[in-house]
């Protein structure tokens, strides 16, 4: 995560577990697509 903001403790936490809860059930492929459309969209969030 490259950020110039400081992000609080419990959002990476949560985006923490969020990436271990999913990781098992998408296929590396699957898992570049979604990084590529976060990637694509990130200024947004």
């Amino acid at each position: 995560m490259a950020t110039t903001q400081s992000v609080a403790v419990e959002d990476l936490i949560e985006t923490m577990e969020t990436i271990t809860m999913t990781a098992p059930y998408f296929t590396p492929e699957q898992q570049a697509v979604l990084e590529r459309r976060f990637q694509a969209r990130q200024d947004e969030w």
